[in-house]
């Protein structure tokens, strides 16, 4: 179990948080993500392939037009 890097007083844990994007006019929230967060301070880190996935799926968001969006992680995975 690894320290919080933000508070430096919780533990990483492995958890589920809620992850906002938002570019020009448009906000896509993914909630129910997989992440390591911090019992403490609710800080969190995702994975690098958890990153490319939700990236991917604000693009497509983008592309097809959306304005708001708010994904399920387990049905954008």
């Amino acid at each position: 179990m690894s320290k919080c890097l933000t508070c430096r007083a919780g533990d990483m844990v492995a958890g589920h948080t809620t992850v906002t994007f938002t570019k020009n006019d448009r906000v896509t929230i993914f909630r129910q993500v997989p992440a390591l967060v911090c019992d403490c301070c609710g800080d969190y880190s995702l994975s690098l392939d958890v990153t490319d996935q939700l990236l991917q799926e604000a693009k497509n968001a983008e592309q097809r037009g959306v304005q708001v969006e708010i994904v399920n992680w387990q049905i954008a995975a």
